[in-house]
């Protein structure tokens, strides 16, 4: 994954999640990880000084009911980016690195959930969701349409448990144990509403430990 991952200071010893997000952006500084990203997001959040890429990271927060103290989400999980190339905002090049680099791009994912024995991935990003390994015949997923009357957009919500130990394709790794998936739209979809996020992930089990209800 993209220059590093975040990784939270009260990560628990079970049921570890990772926010997996599509790509950093060309407004970030190149020479930043994600690991500085993060820690300059939560910086403007105790501050008051937000710039307009914290929308993104407000409404992942948001998704899981920690509409005030985000900090407080960032410290329990995981943050990883899918992409391994900056990408523009409004272009196909985070689509057309997928396209060239999918098995790669999803080795050095699995490679890492093995590592640190992450149970739950959530996918803010249904491109990213789309492009994780494939699921084996007796896996099956749960999908979602929904819409938000606001935006009067439709939008996406995808689940599935992946088994442990099965050959994929898009992928050479296999998982050591199982893992949860969950796919969401990215937040500047104009299909996302937070509130229906949170919705979904609150009937989640794995999650249960996390979410916030407002």
């Amino acid at each position: 994954m993209f220059r590093g991952v975040w990784i939270g200071k009260s990560i628990p010893e079970k049921d570890r999640i990772l926010i997996l997000g599509e790509s950093h952006y060309g407004e970030f500084n190149p020479e930043e990880d994600t690991t500085s990203v993060v820690a300059e997001y939560i910086r403007q959040v105790k501050q008051c000084d937000k710039r307009r890429w914290s929308r993104f990271f407000d409404c992942i927060a948001n998704s899981f009911g920690y509409t005030d103290d985000k900090s407080a989400f960032y410290d329990k999980v995981y943050f990883g980016n899918y992409v391994e190339v900056p990408c523009g905002v409004g272009n196909d090049k985070a689509e057309q690195n997928i396209k060239i680099n999918r098995i790669n791009y999803n080795n050095h994912l699995f490679e890492f959930i093995n590592e640190y024995k992450i149970k739950t991935i959530c996918c803010f990003s249904r491109l990213v969701y789309n492009n994780l390994p494939s699921l084996s015949d007796h896996e099956n997923e749960e999908l979602l349409a929904v819409y938000n009357e606001n935006t009067k957009r439709n939008g996406y919500l995808g689940y599935y448990v992946y088994s442990p130990e099965i050959e994929r394709n898009n992928t050479t790794i296999k998982l050591n144990n199982a893992l949860s998936v969950i796919g969401v739209m990215h937040p500047a979809s104009r299909g996302f509403d937070y509130m229906i996020v949170h919705d979904f992930l609150t009937k989640r089990e794995e999650l249960r430990w996390i979410i916030k209800k407002g």
